[in-house]
């Protein structure tokens, strides 16, 4: 009974570590990819008190390791979208990061 004990108990430790890390590459990822979006579309501007909100409610601070590996996403939404028609893409930064976003709503506002 004292090793089914330790193994759920290992087990429940390990997917919460799991799901830390899960969040934050999840924060990282959009901070990258909203922030390359927020760069690619003039009318559009990168909220940083949308991005800390979500951050903070993912429970990861943006620290410097955020901000590297979200260099990484925006690397490559620039080159996913950045050799694509302009009102394509921003029509898809609206999508995924603007007021109704499917991503993260809000980290995206209109000039």
């Amino acid at each position: 009974m004292k090793r089914l004990m330790l193994a759920t108990a290992l087990v429940t430790a390990w997917a919460g570590i799991a799901r830390a890390d899960d969040s934050f590459d999840r924060v990282a990822e959009v901070y990258g990819e909203a922030a390359a979006f927020g760069e690619m579309c003039p009318a559009l501007k990168f909220s940083d008190a949308a991005m800390t909100f979500y951050a903070g409610a993912a429970g990861v601070n943006i620290d410097d390791g955020v901000i590297s590996e979200a260099g990484f996403f925006q690397r490559k939404a620039f080159a996913e979208w950045g050799t694509k028609p302009a009102g394509m893409a921003c029509a898809q930064a609206d999508r995924l990061f603007g007021p109704s976003g499917s991503k993260a709503p809000s980290l995206l506002v209109r000039e």
